[in-house]
Order: C-alpha cells, then sequence, then structure tokens
C-alpha cells in the first residue's frame, strides 16, 4: 500500500469511529446504523475514546513518504482534528456542559427536532434510543458533579438559563413534544401506533428525567454558582486553558 493508501485507510477508520461515538450525530447526517443508541458521556467512556484518538492521532502523524500536497493537508487537517479531541477530553470540557447553548438538555431538544426515522426498522430503534435519553441526562449531571468536586462551579447566568429552558420544555404540551414528533416512515401503516408508543416513553421517561436533571441544575449548581460579577473561565483554575 501506498502511503495514500494509508491516510485514506486512516480517514475512514476516524470517521467511522467518530460516528459510533455520537450516534446521534450519525443520525443527524443520514446514517441509521445507530438509532437505537444514544452518546455516552461518561467519564469511562470518554477516556476509551481518548485513546482511540491518540492511536489515531500518532498514526497519522507518522505518515509522509510519498504524499503529495492534497494528501499532506489532509494529514495535517487529521491530526488536528484528533488532537483537538484529545485535549478537549483532558480539559474535561464535558464536566462544564450546563449552559443553554452545549448542554446536552438543549443539544436534545434541539437535535430532537431534526432526527428522522425513514424506514420501520429505524422506527423501532428510535424507540429504545428514546428510552436511553435519560441516561445521557443522567450522565450529564455526574460529570457536572465531578466539575464540582474539582472546583468547576458554573456561572449563574447560565444555569438559570438552562433551568428557564428545562421548564419551559416541561411545560410545553405533549402533543408538540419534539420527542414525539420524530418524523416516521412516509406512509407507512404503523406510524399512528408507533407514535402514541413514543409519547407513552416521553411521558413515563424523559420528561420525568428532564424534571431530575432540572433539579440538579435548581438544587446543586445554583446554589454554588459564580455570581454575575465572576461570570468567565478565567476566575475558575486552569480556565485560560479551557478558553
Amino acid at each position: 500500500m501506498t502511503a495514500h493508501d494509508d491516510l485514506r485507510t486512516l480517514a475512514d477508520e476516524y470517521w467511522e469511529a467518530r460516528l459510533e461515538a455520537s450516534p446521534l450525530f450519525a443520525t443527524f447526517l443520514g446514517d441509521h446504523r445507530y438509532d437505537d443508541r444514544v452518546d455516552d458521556l461518561s467519564a469511562e467512556t470518554e477516556q476509551r475514546r481518548r485513546a482511540t484518538w491518540a492511536r489515531l492521532r500518532d498514526r497519522a502523524a507518522a505518515l509522509g513518504g510519498d504524499l503529495d500536497e492534497t494528501d499532506r493537508s489532509t494529514r495535517d487537517l487529521l491530526v488536528h482534528e484528533l488532537d483537538d479531541a484529545v485535549r478537549t477530553t483532558d480539559l474535561r470540557l464535558t464536566e462544564m456542559t450546563w449552559d443553554q447553548m452545549q448542554g446536552v438538555h438543549a443539544d436534545l431538544l434541539i437535535v430532537a427536532a431534526q432526527l428522522g426515522a425513514p424506514e420501520p426498522e429505524h422506527a423501532a430503534m428510535a424507540l429504545e434510543r428514546t428510552r436511553r435519553y435519560g441516561t445521557m441526562l443522567a450522565q450529564a449531571a455526574d460529570r457536572f458533579r465531578e466539575g464540582l468536586a474539582a472546583g468547576r462551579t458554573p456561572a449563574r447566568i447560565n444555569v438559570e438559563r438552562s433551568i428557564n429552558q428545562v421548564e419551559g420544555y416541561l411545560a410545553s404540551p405533549l402533543a408538540s413534544d419534539p420527542f414525539v414528533n420524530l418524523s416516521g416512515p412516509e406512509g407507512w401503516d404503523g406510524l399512528d401506533a408507533w407514535r402514541a408508543e413514543l409519547a407513552d416513553i416521553v411521558r413515563e421517561a424523559v420528561r420525568p428525567a428532564f424534571a431530575t436533571y432540572r433539579d440538579v441544575l435548581r438544587d446543586e449548581l445554583l446554589p454554588v454558582a459564580r455570581p454575575d460579577d465572576r461570570p468567565g473561565l478565567a476566575h475558575l483554575d486552569g480556565g485560560p486553558d479551557m478558553y
């Protein structure tokens, strides 16, 4: 194999690992292999992925040989992407995704309305995924607690805005819920029954999980949040590096 072939293989490996690491992203792009999964936010999984990113980065950085200018640019971009993934893990930024822009609650509410299940098999997988959204929210809450234990307190305004977002969702009608209104197979005779099952899952599992997540924001993060005169990351140890 040539260096070009090695680079192509490596890029393919990275992309497959990226999609598997974020099933929601894969579905958003139209890849439905992981439609029954949610993203794993646990610290343990994050560390396993870090090892994958580091191995791929080192292999990419070692590529040279007969790479032409285009291939060298591709290699450099791949190394940068993987190095950024490693650095993001080392900075433990997941512990700080409590805000109204990057919080898991915001991501789910935005992405849910953009996903679809084009075939009945994908619709069946989507039911399992919907049952698992609560796991993502619980994992996010655990990561917030890890951050608090390390002195990574949030800005009050961010927590307040996130609480408002979640409470707004919980107060919204079930009929307009984005998780219930997932796009289903066109012309499918099982559509109504499937959507009714989605509504049951959302009522009995997803919304209670959002309520528990809201309670963590309100009862655990808000009391220790930084006041409005200390909102920036500069007020945290290591804040400039995180920024």
